[in-house]
């Protein structure tokens, strides 16, 4: 899906034998991904409450969110890993933050979220429609040049990093020749019951 994860686990290159490199690789992946669930329980603005009950919550939370994922998220090295933590966080600093800097960093984040992998063009999508409901269009449409910005510069440093031709391969053929592409609601209509199970800790909680 494009060179960016690849980025992200580059210290598994120091290693010494194929080995040392799969733990060191799945290290990372793990760190990503529990860091990013863990930032979005803790950080997430909720309803004031007593500081007990709000920990437990968040807690309770955490767990069940790592509980509900799909066992392929520890068991293989996957785009989906990034992407997800990516788009996690890039959401977290968005709702956090309402200065340019922190707005920019939320563009950022998402952006490279979706060169992981270009399924989750949801959440720059996501980031747009919340601003233009939460403040205003012109925000919205702020954010969207921001997006925009973002990931042209993201592009290009990726396409000047590495061999054009396997870029494009990456970011452009390979995702347009899975089944998905074809049928895409047929594909979101199968994973619908497994998306929905994920909006169970935000209604709990």
């Amino acid at each position: 899906y494009g060179p960016l994860p690849l980025w992200l686990l580059w210290p598994a290159t120091w290693a010494t034998d194929a080995g040392h490199a799969l733990l060191i690789a799945g290290g990372i992946n793990l760190g990503i991904s529990l860091a990013a669930i863990a930032g979005v329980c803790a950080f997430w603005p909720v309803a004031e409450g007593s500081r007990a009950r709000t920990m437990a919550a968040r807690m309770v939370a955490m767990a069940l969110t790592v509980a509900l994922l799909p066992r392929s998220t520890w068991q293989f090295l996957q785009a989906d890993n990034t992407a997800v933590a990516l788009g996690l966080t890039a959401n977290l600093v968005l709702v956090l933050g309402r200065s340019a800097p922190t707005r920019w960093g939320a563009a950022l984040l998402a952006m490279a979220g979706m060169l992981c992998k270009q399924t989750s063009i949801g959440v720059p999508l996501a980031q747009i429609i919340w601003l233009a409901l939460a403040e205003s269009r012109g925000a919205a449409f702020a954010h969207a040049l921001r997006l925009l910005a973002s990931g042209a510069g993201l592009a290009l440093l990726l396409f000047f990093g590495h061999d054009a031709g396997a870029v494009w391969l990456d970011l452009v053929l390979t995702p347009a020749s899975l089944p998905w592409t074809s049928e895409p609601w047929g594909r979101l209509w199968d994973m619908a019951p497994y998306l929905a199970v994920f909006l169970l800790p935000p209604l709990l909680f």
